[in-house]
């Protein structure tokens, strides 16, 4: 059997090593923290409050006293110059929580610090290593950063002519040899569609009770969720780039667990010359049981009923298709913008809320180590962001920044217990970016979200937090970040 070793004993043993290291009479301050944090980016507490850890051979070590010294450069620290807190000798044996009492610090303060402790012989030690930490954005007007996102049109590419769709005319189409009453499962449809000349618009409204998936030409373009009350939202998707000019096939995977089942769309091309045509589901759809079924498998769906009929009725107020309410848009926003960086940089910081989820990328590489940032809040009151020191990854001439955002509880479509789908803050993912750049020389620039951004859509075209995403890989844009 294998012995195992608690991993707080081994901290331990290599805290009293450190200590033996120093000298047996010798105390010394380590694990400095601010705000529990080392070395932390981005702090907006207006008095952050600092803690070490004390390091000594000997038992019954005390703390009996400290000295703490913050600086506003490297340089002046290591002259132990406090220019920003020198704390003075304090009697105490506190070593957690100690509260910056120093001059008052601006957004984006850079804060260098160290201390040093007595122990219970009044002996005093040497300087701890150095560490650091920056102010964030402390009040609105230290932001200049608007809101961005993708705007309809870059969302939706033609949301004028999805508006006018609806399903008028269309029938609700099934296999026909289900039976309503036992379990179904997945059942395959297909419309060939054949398009003469070029296409000023295509698109197409469809739903299914209980899910569906569409594809064209073999690419998936989007679905609804098995959810029984999903086909009250029909979905509107542009197609326009999607048809080429020939021959072109629509396919269809519905699924249905039990009782009565149905698919029903309206696809309607704008030609550049002539009249707009408009194809339903009707018994010109050919279904099967297997996608991959040989021809003389697939038969003639079945009309269930015309749209507007029982059991289903007609789509209206909520229900009826909003092809061009980003909120339903199937597409997450991949946002960019490029900036020159002309003279050797001090320091450099972003801040970035980005809604629902984002990740952030400078010059191809990820921003940060983060996860599902921002953390979850009640975004119609609060929302949080997050900085990081990008001080060394500019370079001279041209550096882009690009951010893919997601939808995350931000923006959720399905139904849960919560009713996040109906949450007063729910809206389409957005961005507040604001990045200040401090060149040796002391000059600033500052780059912000605002509508100078480049908007589009990317690989991310469907996404739900505990849903899954879905990522085609054919839509990754190549140097955008």
């Amino acid at each position: 059997m294998k012995n195992i070793i608690p991993v707080p004993f081994i901290a331990a043993l290599l805290l009293a090593f450190a200590a033996s290291a120093l000298g047996a009479d010798q105390a010394s301050p380590a694990q400095l923290r601010c705000e529990y944090l080392e070395n932390p980016q981005g702090i907006d507490i207006i008095q952050p409050r600092l803690s070490w850890q004390m390091l000594s051979a000997q038992r019954g070590a005390q703390q009996t006293a400290y000295r703490v010294l913050v600086a506003s450069s490297p340089e002046l620290l290591a002259k132990d110059t406090g220019d920003r807190w020198d704390s003075g000798k304090v009697v105490s044996a506190q070593s957690t929580q100690v509260v910056y009492s120093g001059k008052p610090l601006d957004a984006r303060a850079l804060c260098y610090w160290k201390v040093k402790i007595w122990d219970a012989a009044k002996q005093e030690s040497g300087w701890s290593e150095p560490q650091n930490w920056t102010m964030g954005l402390l009040k609105p007007a230290d932001w200049t950063a608007k809101w961005i996102s993708m705007t309809p049109s870059q969302a939706e590419p033609n949301p004028s002519t999805a508006q006018e769709l609806d399903l008028d005319g269309a029938q609700w189409i099934w296999y026909a040899a289900d039976v309503p009453t036992k379990p179904i499962g997945k059942r395959y449809f297909k419309k060939p569609v054949t398009v003469s000349g070029k296409l000023k618009s295509a698109s197409i409204t469809m739903t299914a009770d209980e899910s569906f998936s569409l594809w064209m030409n073999g690419e998936l373009l989007g679905q609804n969720l098995l959810n029984p009350t999903a086909w009250r939202s029909p979905i509107s998707i542009d197609l326009t780039e999607k048809l080429k000019a020939g021959d072109n096939l629509i396919e269809v995977k519905a699924e249905k667990e039990k009782g009565v089942a149905g698919l029903i769309a309206k696809l309607r091309l704008v030609p550049e010359q002539g009249a707009p045509v408009e194809m339903v589901t009707d018994v010109s759809w050919l279904a099967s049981v297997k996608k991959d079924a040989a021809s003389n498998q697939w038969t003639p769906a079945k009309v269930v009923a015309a749209y507007g009929d029982k059991p289903w009725g007609k789509f209206t107020g909520a229900s009826k298709p909003k092809p061009g309410n980003l909120l339903t848009s199937r597409n997450s926003p991949m946002l960019r913008n490029v900036f020159t960086v002309d003279k050797p940089v001090k320091a450099a910081q972003v801040s970035i809320c980005g809604l629902g989820y984002y990740e952030m990328f400078l010059n191809g590489a990820k921003v940060g180590d983060h996860v599902l940032d921002p953390a979850w809040t009640s975004y119609h009151k609060n929302a949080l962001y997050v900085t990081y020191d990008i001080s060394k990854d500019l370079k001279p001439g041209r550096n882009a920044l690009g951010v893919q955002l997601a939808n995350g509880i931000y923006n959720q479509e399905f139904v849960d217990t919560w009713a996040f789908q109906k949450a007063p803050w729910r809206a389409f993912p957005q961005m507040l970016l604001q990045l200040d750049i401090t060149y040796a020389d002391g000059t600033q620039q500052r780059v912000v979200s605002d509508p100078s951004w480049k908007a589009s859509i990317g690989p991310v075209f469907w996404d739900q937090l505990r849903m899954g995403v879905m990522y085609d890989a054919r839509r990754e844009q190549a140097g955008w970040s």
